[in-house]
């Protein structure tokens, strides 16, 4: 099963704290130092493209949880998110 949940986590925040609170929160989140490097960069870079999409969304006046799936699906079909495939 592939998690998107860092994605649709960091565009939901987005959505109600704003870019620089959500940016906060996220790279505190990930501030676990037994946490695989792999694992953290995984999770920050499909955070940024959390946030990206609700600024995206929004100045489209479109922001949505049914567009927030859409643009999860998108990205991972055209590989922008980041996967880790496991054993």
């Amino acid at each position: 099963m592939i998690k998107i949940r860092h994605f649709v986590w960091a565009a939901l925040l987005t959505n109600r704290l704003g870019v620089e609170k959500t940016k906060k929160f996220l790279d505190a989140h990930e501030n676990n130092p037994v946490q695989p490097s792999s694992e953290k960069a995984m999770d920050l870079a499909n955070n940024r493209a959390g946030i990206l999409v609700t600024l995206k969304l929004r100045e489209k006046n479109v922001f949505n949880v049914d567009n927030i799936k859409k643009e999860a699906i998108t990205s991972l079909r055209d590989k922008s998110l980041v996967v880790l495939i496991q054993n």
